[in-house]
């Protein structure tokens, strides 16, 4: 599947800095809503900045 082992690795670690990239915004995201609107925060909405 992947001939070179280097190769992958580097794919891997790529994927898996992308995912706490992506991972740290939506905390962040969470945290705004929290602190903006309380817990009744309406999911699915991007808030207003």
């Amino acid at each position: 599947m992947f001939p070179n082992p280097l190769n992958h690795l580097d794919m891997h670690r790529a994927n898996t800095e992308e995912h706490e990239r992506r991972a740290e915004h939506l905390r962040l995201l969470h945290n705004y809503n929290d602190t903006r609107r309380g817990k009744r925060a309406r999911k699915g909405r991007s808030p207003q900045i």
